[in-house]
């Protein structure tokens, strides 16, 4: 596998939201801008919560809808798989 085609691959992204001060995991399509250097990047966020919004953030197919807000983010950290994300989380908290 070339590096551009590994570039493109789906992934979890962990997410910082400055203004928020939150930290989420996302799936990679969600997030636009600079997303090589992590810097400067928006993520697409979903006007829900509860079992919903954990289902799209499990889902590495899901797509940003026109009616999601738009938050400045930083990209912590890259998961291939939902598995790893979970190892993570665990060690962290």
């Amino acid at each position: 596998m070339n590096s551009s085609s590994h570039s493109h691959q789906l992934k979890f992204l962990l997410v910082e939201f400055s203004e928020e001060e939150t930290v989420e995991v996302v799936p990679s399509g969600w997030v636009t801008g600079d997303i090589h250097s992590g810097n400067d990047c928006q993520c697409h966020w979903p006007d829900i919560g509860g079992p919903g919004l954990s289902k799209l953030c499990k889902n590495l197919k899901s797509t940003p809808q026109v009616n999601w807000k738009i938050f400045q983010c930083k990209i912590l950290k890259s998961f291939g798989k939902l598995f790893n994300v979970m190892i993570f989380e665990h060690i962290i908290l």
